[in-house]
């Protein structure tokens, strides 16, 4: 089940705001929010491998994106909300990675937001 926009920025508000986040893996990194391919109404944050993202710009990222218009992939536009449900996918593809969880590793000061590949 995927985690909402709401549900993931009430837990980063929680967490040490200049904690490094990674997705799972720790091979990438939050880039940028848009409207998800498999599902438009649904947000898509764009993964990447360069530069750092700290907790305090990923929820700036989150709660920017909230009451925001993105243009679906095929037309149409979207408007999200707390309640929007997140993936993990590069722009213009449906990657299937559902966000399930945010976890903070204490010891290395890092967040990773795990994902889950769903079969349809």
């Amino acid at each position: 089940m995927n985690l909402t926009i709401g549900e993931m920025i009430k837990t980063l508000d929680k967490l040490p705001q200049l904690a490094t986040v990674y997705f799972s893996g720790n091979t990438s990194r939050p880039s940028r929010v848009m409207s998800y391919r498999g599902y438009y109404q649904d947000l898509a944050i764009e993964p990447c491998n360069t530069g750092e993202v700290t907790v305090s710009s990923f929820r700036g990222m989150l709660k920017g994106a909230v009451g925001s218009t993105y243009r679906g992939y095929k037309g149409g536009d979207f408007k999200m909300g707390l309640n929007t449900a997140v993936w993990v996918s590069y722009y213009g593809q449906a990657d299937q990675l559902s966000v399930t969880k945010i976890k903070y590793d204490k010891k290395q000061n890092i967040v990773e937001v795990v994902t889950k590949k769903e079969d349809f």
